[in-house]
């Protein structure tokens, strides 16, 4: 039997009334027991079309001998029957079933993400499923569901981007702190501050590395953010130059590169979301730099991430101004 964890939200029409259906439906499913109900919290609507009516949200806690992709059958099956209907990206729904986690299965296809891709940032997600559930671990991130909620609730409001594609990691940092009324912080200079690879690039790439490192830990100082109130978005994020190194496999410089950051770790601010952008498909010599990055983002112990995988500035934009209000 397993474990699954399915988070409840509706916006239109009787918001309890549907919600204890979806909820009666799932407990007489076959292979389904419902273990805990969340109560109900009424939440501001997150993206999507302005002026929205407010959600109720909650979570469920579920046994089951079912296989995750037949726990999603049902959910959608319930979905249709209350009126669910999918129109608008993030529009008004008469119910809205995610399956947040399924014991510590982690799968990507193209119709199930698990853990569900945006839960760890979304607040009216996380309180509910802590609630009941809070000692259930995230997989990716390997923070237990309190532990998120706490994070949601008392980390400094600060956002890094990183990726590999200087212009559009810019350019979104600009238009996510203006966008969301907040304070731009800006790398002194481009993370592409390597070009080449071998023995020959280790001593430039030793020394302006460090000195990257250096100026990152000044910005990011911790004692300087003690009384930090409004959204601080960064262009860059303090440990991606450690992936340049391991994807350079320059051995000793990786080494030196993972220490100094490590030792910048302990005295500057951890975002409480990091957003990892794609670099775009065109750029061939960034795709071995890109996955390094996207291992050491996605590694536990990080925390929220959101990870845009090459769209439009505007829909990377929107993404990012969604995410950040649902932390809130």
């Amino acid at each position: 039997m397993a474990l699954c964890l399915v988070a409840l939200g509706a916006n239109i029409g009787d918001r309890r009334g549907t919600l204890l259906q979806a909820v009666a439906q799932l407990a007489a499913a076959p292979g389904v027991t419902v273990r805990a109900e969340s109560g109900w919290q009424d939440t501001l609507a997150v993206g999507g079309p302005p002026e929205q009516p407010e959600y109720l949200n909650g979570a469920v806690l579920l046994e089951t001998s079912l296989a995750a992709p037949a726990v999603l059958s049902i959910l959608k099956q319930i979905e249709v029957s209350l009126g669910r209907v999918r129109d608008v990206r993030w529009g008004p729904r008469t119910v809205d079933l995610d399956l947040l986690l399924y014991d510590d299965l982690v799968l990507t296809s193209p119709d199930l993400t698990v853990p569900h891709p945006r839960m760890a940032f979304r607040r009216f997600v996380i309180e509910p499923a802590a609630e009941i559930a809070g000692w259930m671990r995230h997989p990716t991130i390997g923070w237990t569901l309190r532990a998120l909620r706490d994070h949601l609730r008392h980390a400094v409001p600060y956002v890094a981007i990183a990726g590999f594609d200087a212009a559009a990691r810019i350019r979104l940092a600009a238009n996510l702190a203006s966008q969301s009324h907040g304070r731009l912080i800006s790398a002194p200079f481009p993370v592409e501050y390597a070009s080449g690879t071998g023995a020959d690039s280790t001593g430039p790439v030793r020394g302006r590395a460090i000195e990257l490192l250096d100026s990152y830990r000044r910005l990011l100082d911790r004692d300087q953010w003690a009384e930090l109130s409004r959204l601080a978005v960064s262009d860059f994020w303090i440990e991606q130059p450690c992936s340049d190194a391991s994807s350079m496999r320059l051995g000793q410089v990786e080494q030196e590169f993972a220490l100094a950051v490590a030792a910048a770790r302990t005295t500057t601010m951890r975002p409480k979301l990091l957003i990892l952008l794609d670099p775009p498909t065109n750029l061939a010599d960034a795709n071995q730099r890109a996955r390094a990055l996207a291992v050491l983002a996605q590694r536990p112990g990080v925390g929220p991430l959101l990870h845009l995988t090459n769209a439009s500035p505007e829909e990377n934009l929107a993404q990012a101004v969604a995410a950040v209000e649902a932390m809130t």
